[in-house]
């Protein structure tokens, strides 16, 4: 596998905004980190909420979701 890799990401680009599907880069992974193929994702009630609370987001664009599965792709 070469890097950087691009991958398909919900994003909000400002607060309040609506979601938009961007292609986004992957660079290599660091020590003790891992690359995971996900297979399935979804945008749980949390990440709706952050983005109409404008909640716990620190920088934008923000990428929202964090329930996937997957297999674990490179260590």
């Amino acid at each position: 596998m070469s890097f950087p890799i691009t991958f398909k990401a919900c994003v909000v680009n400002e607060p309040k905004a609506k979601y938009t599907i961007l292609d986004r880069s992957l660079n290599a992974p660091g020590d003790n980190e891992v690359v995971i193929k996900i297979t399935a994702t979804a945008v749980n009630p949390v990440d709706w909420k952050m983005r109409n609370c404008d909640a716990f987001i620190t920088e934008y664009p923000a990428v929202l979701g964090s329930d996937a599965a997957g297999i674990i792709y490179r260590q």
